[in-house]
């Protein structure tokens, strides 16, 4: 599991160092391997997901057995599947990003790289600040009963 988050700069060629704490976290065959995809939170708040690829799998694996013609499924492959890049971790632990990704989630200099469980999240500094201050709101109003989402 992945916990934390660490400021990172990234390259001029759109690479970064993924912090050895992460970098622990990825075992087996396939440890130098990453599955990097767009994720959006709310309007301006976009980001990228990095999947393990065995997290990967576990994630993909339920809706593969899905109707095929299920539009909320359709839209999943096209945005969430679609923009997936499977990337390799060097030696040093640098991660080069792609240009269709780094565009997306407007990715350049200073970078963000947050846990989130199973996976880590990739984020622009400046949306990365408005994320988490936004993450805190919703969590005060959970905690004061003005939210109805039904997370502990």
């Amino acid at each position: 599991m992945f916990l934390g988050s660490y400021e990172v700069h990234m390259d001029r060629h759109g690479g970064i160092i993924v912090p050895k704490k992460f970098r622990e976290q990825l075992t087996g065959d396939s440890a130098n391997k990453l599955i990097v995809t767009n994720f959006y939170i709310a309007e301006g708040l976009r980001c990228l997901d990095v999947y393990p690829i065995p997290a990967w799998e576990a994630f993909r694996e339920p809706y593969d057995r899905l109707p095929i013609f299920v539009p909320r499924l359709i839209a999943f492959q096209n945005y969430y599947v679609g923009g997936a890049y499977e990337c390799t971790l060097n030696r040093r632990g640098r991660l080069a990003i792609s240009v269709n990704l780094r565009r997306y989630a407007k990715l350049t200099g200073e970078i963000v790289l947050s846990a989130a469980h199973t996976k880590f999240r990739i984020w622009n500094r400046e949306i990365w600040n408005k994320a988490f201050t936004q993450a805190e709101h919703v969590m005060i109003g959970a905690r004061t009963g003005h939210e109805d989402d039904n997370i502990p």
